[in-house]
């Protein structure tokens, strides 16, 4: 079974930094944030969210159910 998550940054409201529902619901713990545009010195507000490895992904939906804003889709192929 193939899996895939699309996150759309649009309605990602920040994880950790605002939210990070998703980490916490994930139990392989897959996903990884990291500053958008960051530049030193200076504090970032925007975080971008990704899952480099997707094959560790079980398909469980968890992430996706934990999204208050819908941002996460898990597509089983």
């Amino acid at each position: 079974m193939k899996i895939s998550i699309n996150i759309d940054d649009s309605k990602c409201i920040g994880a950790p930094y605002k939210c990070n529902k998703c980490m916490q619901a994930c139990p392989k713990v897959i996903f990884v944030a990291y500053p958008h545009n960051r530049q030193q010195g200076m504090i970032c507000d925007k975080w971008c969210l990704e899952v480099p490895i997707e094959e560790l992904c079980i398909g469980c939906r968890l992430c996706e159910k934990a999204c208050p804003e819908g941002a996460i889709q898990v597509i089983l192929a």
